[in-house]
């Protein structure tokens, strides 16, 4: 089978490289709570809100060295595979279990937030059961052709969108207020920590990824440098984007805002266009 034209599982046997795994983990977590984690950590933190993801990166880590433990511990398999060897026949099962409807319940979650993102933006007047049904038939489709393609995706997509990311970061870098962030920890970290729970908790999706991944990499024992490397730079581009949203609107317009990172993006937009309005309008004045 083949994606875009690319070859598909024929010339590797469906293995995914340790580069492919590190970046299908930056978009498991990124996809989603880059547009919903902002307002969810300044409602609890404040203007330490952006300390939160950064704390979170710590028990993603050891999360992620438990996984390759295990994984390592029995002959790189799925959690499908070793948790009944580890946990005995019926507990291991039930734990599997529960592993499958946490797996459907956060795919469903991710699937509403990301048709909320693209109706938002894109299509307004359009329904979101048309673009659940689409997202949907995509994932499926994208399940069928197997692990190498879906690699391959992150491959084109996942540049891109931090791309994206990071034009909205440097856009906003000279409209920031960077007075919205101080004092640092006025309230104690309880606040951060607190907050640092709900990052932790969206953040638990790239290690239960890497999980289902260690059996399916080509060498699997790099696994655990993929995952660190994921964990790092997602803990990045959550604090920056959180300093970004904050700086623009403020903690509490933040808490207010549905989506603040694309209102941010918004702003970003909305300011060059005002900035070359005033050039044009001062340009014709001298003209005459």
């Amino acid at each position: 089978m083949s994606l875009f034209g690319l070859p598909g599982t024929s010339t590797t046997g469906g293995k995914i490289s340790s580069g492919q795994t590190t970046l299908i983990q930056i978009g498991v977590v990124l996809a989603v709570t880059i547009f919903v984690l902002p307002g969810r950590s300044a409602a609890v933190a404040g203007n330490d809100s952006y300390l939160s993801p950064a704390v979170a990166t710590l028990p993603s880590i050891l999360q992620i060295v438990v996984i390759y433990l295990l994984a390592q511990r029995f002959d790189w398999t799925s959690p499908y595979e070793y948790l009944p060897r580890l946990l005995g026949p019926v507990l291991g099962r039930a734990v599997s279990l529960f592993f499958v409807f946490l797996l459907l319940f956060l795919a469903a979650t991710a699937d509403q937030e990301i048709t909320k993102v693209v109706g938002a933006v894109f299509m307004p007047l359009t329904p979101l059961v048309v673009f659940v049904m689409l997202s949907t038939l995509t994932a499926a489709y994208l399940a069928w052709l197997g692990h190498e393609s879906f690699g391959r995706l992150a491959q084109l997509m996942l540049p891109a969108l931090l791309l994206v990311l990071a034009w909205v970061w440097i856009g906003a870098s000279g409209n920031v207020d960077y007075g919205y962030v101080l004092p640092i920890l006025h309230r104690g970290w309880r606040p951060v920590l607190h907050g640092a729970g709900t990052a932790m908790a969206m953040r638990s999706e790239a290690g239960m990824t890497l999980a289902f991944l260690i059996p399916h990499m080509r060498n699997p024992r790099q696994a655990l440098r993929s995952g660190v490397m994921a964990s790092c730079v997602i803990g990045l581009a959550l604090a920056l984007n959180v300093i970004t949203v904050i700086g623009l609107v403020s903690p509490p317009e933040t808490v207010r805002l549905t989506m603040p990172t694309l209102t941010a993006a918004r702003m970003v937009q909305a300011t060059r266009e005002i900035r070359h309005l005033e050039f044009w309008s001062s340009a014709r004045g001298c003209s005459r």
